[in-house]
């Protein structure tokens, strides 16, 4: 019976850090890992257009891009593919939002050796298997969530808050779009807590002005459409959103079905 092989993209630009990392893969217990290496963003990008890979290991600071931005290029199209960051540098809120948004693992390039590596790559791979949303878990939870509203509509205002509110619009717009990385998260009770908390400021605002889903939905639209290096016609981007989307109508529905105080 033929071994099925693990396709791993290395995305590194330090030739003395791959040759390092080809080092370790060779001296790794099991053998059926498949080593691929790109100097660049866009050469990753252009590689993964194949769809074959397994699992990336990936620096942040690459000639062609820098920082968090580096992943969340990679990840608005690719979040299905596990990824490990290797860095210099120890920070530990960095790495706190990495794991956030997403990112498998952290690993600071110092303290990597060959027993660090294979059990960070075991791990991701293990975990993205566990915790994978399929296609189909995303159509039962929109098709749901859209039943849920299909009879509340009739209980908000006419006028769209863009246009009676302009401000408070753009505001939500904002923090909408600080929320929209939380579809990276593969745990759904994760997603729906993170959400929760972070909208919960707005609370009283969602109350008093009665924000409709067609509110969010304009809120939706405006914060995708502001978004600068994504493919938004991504069909894994568009799966992401719509995950964000339909927990923060969750929320919206959370905040109408709270009991509230005679004099509120």
């Amino acid at each position: 019976m033929q071994k099925t092989l693990t396709k791993i993209l290395l995305i590194e630009d330090s030739q003395a850090e791959v040759d390092l990392v080809i080092e370790f893969f060779n001296k790794f217990q099991t053998n059926n890992y498949v080593l691929e290496h790109v100097n660049s963003l866009n050469d990753a990008l252009m590689r993964l257009k194949s769809k074959d890979v397994d699992l990336l290991l990936m620096d942040l600071t690459l000639p062609d891009s820098m920082g968090l931005d580096t992943y969340m290029r990679i990840s608005s199209r690719h979040a299905d593919i596990p990824t490990i960051v290797m860095t210099h540098f120890d920070d530990s809120e960095i790495a706190e939002r990495l794991i956030e948004i997403g990112v498998q693992d952290y690993l600071i390039k110092n303290d990597i050796n060959k027993d660090v590596l294979e059990a960070a790559i075991r791990n991701s791979l293990a975990r993205a298997t566990k915790t994978k949303l399929s296609s189909s878990d995303v159509k039962t939870l929109i098709e749901g969530q859209i039943e849920s509203y299909k009879s509340s509509c009739q209980l908000f205002h006419d006028a769209p808050l863009s246009q009676s509110e302009p401000a408070i619009f753009n505001e939500l717009v904002n923090h909408y779009k600080t929320v929209l990385p939380m579809g990276h998260i593969k745990d759904q009770t994760a997603v729906r807590e993170k959400v929760r908390s972070s909208f919960q400021n707005q609370s009283d605002a969602i109350l008093m002005l009665k924000i409709s889903p067609m509110d969010l939905q304009e809120i939706h639209n405006t914060a995708i459409n502001s978004l600068q290096f994504i493919d938004k016609e991504h069909a894994e981007f568009k799966r992401i959103s719509s995950i964000v989307f339909f927990e923060v109508l969750n929320y919206l529905f959370e905040c109408y079905s709270l009991p509230r105080n005679e004099s509120d």
